[in-house]
């Protein structure tokens, strides 16, 4: 049985016995929530993809909090964190980790002899940079695969080629042989990676993340253009309303904050939903 199977099944015994306890019939129940009686029974059994809202909603009538009916640890599942550069998705993935007691996998960048060459000189530098990242993101699929424990991930195959190669495509930094070259490379590989079981994807404004990469981002990283990061912006909204191999859920970091216990509480209370 899949994690997302058997976090249905919890969650739908645990209505079934808080409504039992209550003696409500499952159209009771139903008209209290304005769901219908054969909804609940889909939910009791395990059949029916409930949001978080809606869960609130039936937490309220059975006069539960909506801890109760989500487990307090889950199996193995594979996140991975998104957004464009400034975002912060570094250190989501740590606070996420911890939070679920499971592994941050993040590719080291330091490591990548062509970054920093990159970001002097984009349209020389590019394919080689990107194709060590794309190199290093399939050797830490070895990590993820031997892995027991929850797992978020930066830096994925999915966000790399539809939303850094395309924009640095559009931008003319990458020619058409250059785009073709690690077009068939990401092809010959992506059919070898197992489909995570979340995306989140961060967002935030171009001055927001300009301001962050100025207080926090590598030497290089700060040379980064308004038109840059508006364009992968853009490539990254267009990506995420496509994606369809996972559920997805968005954050604005410029309003959720992870280190804000209560905001922590709830993105974790959705990502438990989610997956």
């Amino acid at each position: 049985m899949s994690s997302t199977n058997k976090l249905r099944n919890t969650i739908g015994n645990k209505v079934r016995t808080a409504r039992e306890e209550k003696g409500l019939s499952q159209k009771e129940l139903g008209k209290k929530t304005d769901y219908s009686a054969v909804t609940i029974s889909q939910l009791e059994s395990g059949q029916f993809r409930i949001s978080i809202e809606s869960l609130a909603k039936i937490a309220r009538a059975l006069q539960k909090s909506l801890t109760y009916f989500l487990p307090e640890q889950l199996p193995f599942f594979h996140v991975i964190v998104s957004g464009n550069i400034g975002v912060g998705k570094r250190e989501w993935i740590k606070i996420l980790a911890k939070e679920f007691d499971g592994k941050a996998i993040l590719a080291d960048i330091d490591k990548n002899p062509y970054l920093s060459k990159f970001y002097k000189d984009m349209r020389r530098w590019a394919l080689q940079s990107e194709l060590y990242f794309l190199m290093e993101n399939f050797r830490l699929q070895k990590k993820i695969a031997k892995s027991t424990a929850p797992v978020f991930q930066g830096e994925s195959f999915h966000e790399q080629f539809r939303v850094f190669i395309q924009a640095l495509y559009e931008l003319k930094i990458l020619t058409t042989h250059d785009y073709r070259t690690f077009e068939n490379m990401y092809k010959s590989l992506i059919e070898l990676i197992p489909k995570p079981n979340l995306i989140i994807y961060l967002k935030a404004s171009v001055p927001y993340l300009l301001k962050q990469i100025e207080a926090k981002g590598a030497s290089f990283e700060k040379k980064l253009t308004v038109p840059y990061l508006t364009k992968m912006n853009a490539k990254y909204q267009t990506w995420i309303k496509t994606f369809d191999l996972a559920p997805v859920l968005v954050f604005n970091v410029e309003k959720v904050n992870l280190k804000n216990p209560k905001d922590l509480e709830k993105v974790a209370e959705q990502i438990k939903l989610a997956i």
